[in-house]
């Protein structure tokens, strides 16, 4: 199993990873890597507005295969920022419009596919009846001739 190295950012100083961890593969490592900025962010915002964090990940002879960033930048509004509160809210309602359209898109295209395939069922049955009728209503000579 690979080794992979660990390199990190928090915003102050950088940590090299002397150790390596052995993961499967590559996909695994870049998901470990991504899962260490939230981790990194959630000691260090609360003291800070702003800040960027960074991993990573190594191979064996150092090569760098893969690097994540994440980016945090708050802001304190005053009061009178009620637009920005607003445009805020908005955005939050239009976010939630959109899940609620795509989820009723999705309602509506199950029910559209299992009326497209009632009605597909229905013609196969219908035109099973018909060949069983005319094979009923035509005389067929020896052979099948008519």
């Amino acid at each position: 199993m690979p080794t992979f190295y660990f390199d990190v950012y928090d915003g102050q100083k950088a940590t090299y990873d002397e150790f390596g961890v052995e993961l499967p593969n590559l996909d695994e490592a870049t998901d470990e890597a991504a899962a260490l900025l939230p981790e990194l962010a959630r000691e260090v915002i609360p003291s800070q507005q702003s800040n960027s964090f960074g991993a990573a990940v190594r191979d064996e002879n150092g090569k760098i295969l893969y690097r994540a960033v994440l980016l945090f930048q708050g802001q304190r509004t005053a009061d009178d920022d009620k637009a920005y509160l607003a445009a805020l809210s908005d955005a939050r309602r239009q976010s939630l419009r959109n899940a609620d359209l795509k989820a009723t898109a999705r309602v509506l295209g199950d029910r559209l596919m299992r009326n497209v395939d009632h009605l597909l069922t229905v013609l196969d049955s219908s035109k099973a009846q018909i060949e069983a009728s005319h094979k009923a209503v035509i005389p067929r000579g020896p052979g099948g001739a008519l």
